[in-house]
């Protein structure tokens, strides 16, 4: 994990000057006593769709192979409730993976109208099957637990605004393409895409591995521990992890990973948020079909997830896996 900027922990030895501290908590500073893979939650944008997808393939609101239509405005909420698509001239005729590949919103927008009209929140259940919107217990202090949204928590959340309390058909729609209120940690998302690469087990993740006693011995240990599991087929992971690998090969994010020796299954995202630039993610694992790492990358105000998060992964698999890194140029806006 890392977290930017940074700071010296060397500066707390013997303890911190008021100046140092001072600096350190000034808001100029961007805070960077705060660890944002685990303390700080953002809108996961498209990389979710495909969580979004899982979710649909699991309950059967969708197949591979379901067939969508983008003409680059999207109205199944009504016209008035009209929503645009990222490529406003649309994607015309396609199905689910490639929905993912191409990152289409027309796609996900009529995933989450299936999701809202088929009712029981199915989404945010599944969301929660993967770990999404709790803490990962990982053994660090400070870790927020994200949020996955639903009708209790906006009724709750709007306790003084009775015109805002009711869930509606927009609210499921947003968080289908990782919008909304939806919020998760940098941590939250490479762990979701873990479970993807790992046949759908969840992992509890940890960065202790051991104490040593004063003999040499370790006093405590960690060992790997699976917490629950997705519940997705081997047939519905497969259509995901090709539809993942088609957006690096040939989709969104094949500028940043062109001529890359790896296979990786992966999804950009560009983050809208409020008052601020967009937020770039990137999220994937590699290698796509014998997985070892699984990273995700979330620059605030960072711009598209396509031209700036994904080249960002790539050079962190590059350092994973010895290849020699070669800065990669590119002007896709794509989402």
């Amino acid at each position: 994990m890392a977290s930017a900027p940074t700071y010296d922990p060397g500066k707390f030895l013997n303890g911190i000057s008021d100046e140092e501290w001072a600096r350190l908590t000034d808001k100029a500073s961007e805070y960077p006593l705060n660890n944002r893979a685990i303390m700080a939650a953002y809108p996961p944008a498209s990389s979710f769709k495909a969580i979004t997808a899982a979710a649909a393939l699991k309950n059967g609101l969708a197949t591979p192979h379901s067939y969508f239509h983008c003409s680059g405005r999207w109205e199944g909420l009504g016209k008035q409730w009209g929503k645009w698509c990222w490529l406003h001239s649309g994607h015309g005729n396609l199905d689910l993976t490639e929905g993912i590949v191409k990152s289409c919103d027309s796609v996900f927008y009529e995933v989450g109208k299936r999701f809202y009209e088929t009712k029981g929140e199915k989404l945010q259940a599944f969301c929660r099957t993967m770990g999404l919107g709790s803490r990962t217990g990982i053994d660090l202090p400070g870790e927020v637990s994200g949020r996955v949204p639903d009708a209790a928590w906006k009724k709750a959340y709007n306790k003084n605004y009775p015109e805002y309390q009711a869930w509606l058909g927009g609210d499921t729609v947003n968080m289908a393409i990782g919008q909304g209120d939806l919020l998760l940690t940098p941590l939250q998302l490479a762990n979701a895409y873990a479970t993807l690469a790992h046949g759908g087990k969840i992992m509890k993740p940890h960065v202790l591995k051991s104490v040593l006693a004063s003999d040499g011995k370790p006093a405590v240990e960690t060992s790997p521990s699976v917490v629950g599991t997705a519940g997705l087929s081997a047939a519905n992971l497969a259509a995901l992890r090709s539809a993942l690998v088609g957006v690096t090969e040939y989709g969104t994010g094949k500028g940043a990973f062109a001529g890359f020796p790896i296979q990786v299954a992966g999804k950009t995202g560009t983050a809208q948020v409020k008052g601020k630039a967009d937020y770039a993610v990137f999220a994937c694992y590699a290698p796509a079909n014998k997985p070892r790492y699984a990273v995700a990358v979330m620059i605030e105000q960072g711009g598209h997830g396509g031209s700036v998060a994904g080249p960002a992964a790539r050079q962190i698999l590059s350092k994973l896996f010895r290849v020699r890194y070669r800065a990669v140029h590119t002007t896709d806006l794509s989402r």
